[in-house]
């Protein structure tokens, strides 16, 4: 066997291996040989290959109890916007980015438990602001609330704020009528990679 062939036989060899043993993509090896002008053995190789994408980096997550009670009480009729609450983040690590953030209001208490009041305050909207002062307005959601977007590569670590936005709707007027929402247990859970 001439050197030229030898040395094409080493290539589609290595070459075959190298194929079969790729983790990115799965492929058949389709080998044709020929002659070319000169009278050399050419090896020709198509591969049908089907890429599959990088794992992407893996995610964390870290829950933090809200400073205080987040809650609103208002005359019949009035709107308007809590206390601000804050969640530290401040242990997370420098370079850890948001992927989303999720906030988990607890139970509510209707009118502290006072069954003489009959008034009805109803949120609608949660205003969240970040570390770096970036805010987004997420609607109320008892049930919990997730945020994806407005978030996203920012700076996880900090001190996060929120505050909800709301309305009694009792129509009638009278002391009777004042309402109040609260949320003790209100929890932030921040997903975030490393970069």
């Amino acid at each position: 066997m001439s050197m030229k062939k030898r040395l094409g036989a080493m290539l589609l060899a290595v070459s075959m291996s190298a194929a079969m043993s790729m983790t990115a993509f799965a492929a058949e090896p389709n080998v044709k040989v020929s002659t070319n002008a000169a009278g050399e053995t050419v090896y020709r190789q198509t591969v049908d290959a089907q890429l599959s994408a990088a794992p992407n980096a893996s995610s964390s997550s870290r829950t933090v109890s809200a400073s205080k009670s987040l809650g609103l009480a208002l005359a019949p009729g009035k709107s308007g916007f809590s206390d601000q609450v804050s969640f530290r983040f401040t242990s997370l690590p420098l370079n850890a980015k948001v992927k989303s953030i999720e906030i988990d209001p607890g139970r509510g208490i209707i009118n502290n438990n006072n069954r003489n009041l009959l008034g009805t305050v109803v949120f609608s909207n949660l205003n969240v602001s970040s570390p770096s002062g970036k805010s987004a307005t997420i609607a109320w959601k008892p049930s919990g609330m997730t945020e994806r977007a407005s978030f996203l590569d920012q700076e996880a670590r900090g001190t996060w704020t929120a505050q909800v936005f709301g309305t009694n709707i009792a129509s009638s007027t009278g002391d009777r009528w004042f309402g109040s929402l609260s949320y003790k247990s209100v929890e932030m859970t921040i997903s975030y990679v490393l970069e």
